[in-house]
């Protein structure tokens, strides 16, 4: 057991409203980080959708394609490190935001947790608060045998 990780991180501007672009995006940076043998790849916050996506998280289709999204990237980790996926997740609760602002562990072909973002920015331009709803709960996860 190592008290380190080697993360693969992809940088990439997901394209507001493109989850299945975005999807193909990480996918492909995904498997190219593979050779770097990286213990976990993460990705941007909100990378499946884009950032920011307003009235989109509205959309039950906007969130069900970030679902199937999620699914299919899941495969990859069948055979791969696991994947962390900045997303948007509905939440349990009925009132309020809809959504949370999410980050989905994605490891051995399925969705291992989900962390929601507690701190949401309500200054300048942003107004996450109007879109979702604010995490409660830290999250301490192990990868590999080190928790983060």
């Amino acid at each position: 057991m190592s008290s380190s990780l080697r993360v693969g991180i992809i940088q990439s501007d997901p394209i507001v409203g493109d989850v299945t672009g975005n999807a193909e995006r990480i996918a492909r940076e995904y498997d190219a980080l593979l050779d770097a043998d990286p213990d976990v790849v993460v990705t941007p916050e909100l990378s499946l959708l884009g950032y920011p996506p307003r009235d989109l998280l509205h959309r039950s289709g906007v969130l069900d394609a970030q679902a199937a999204a999620l699914d299919a990237l899941s495969q990859r980790t069948t055979t791969g490190p696991p994947l962390l996926v900045g997303t948007a997740a509905r939440t349990r609760h009925e009132t309020g935001a809809p959504v949370h602002n999410a980050a989905v562990l994605l490891s051995d072909g399925g969705r291992d947790t989900t962390y929601h973002k507690r701190l949401l920015p309500t200054y300048d331009v942003f107004d996450e608060h109007r879109y979702f709803r604010a995490g409660t709960e830290p999250l301490v996860t192990t990868i590999d045998g080190v928790e983060v």
